[in-house]
């Protein structure tokens, strides 16, 4: 039961991560590509949006890793064995 939550959670997690990584860098470059102004992308209060774009990529990290471990997750593995 456990390790199926784990794989949900993380799943979700993946996704929220990764496309929210992508939007705010494809923010930051765009911005970052008008010769204009100097100044990076602003976003919330005032943080640079590589900031955001880190964040959503740790957030997807930490999701991936819960996803591998309740797919490996050898205790629950082993003890339905036995129940079988």
């Amino acid at each position: 039961m456990r390790r199926s939550i784990y794989i949900i959670i993380g799943a979700i997690m993946v996704v929220i991560g990764f496309a929210g990584g992508l939007y705010s860098a494809n923010i930051a470059v765009n911005s970052a590509a008008k010769p204009v102004t100097f100044e990076p992308a602003k976003a919330g209060w005032g943080t640079n949006m590589e900031f955001y774009e880190i964040g959503f990529v740790w957030f997807g990290i930490i999701g991936f890793a819960l996803l591998v471990n309740g797919m490996v997750n050898k205790e629950e593995i082993e003890a339905s064995r036995k129940n079988k």
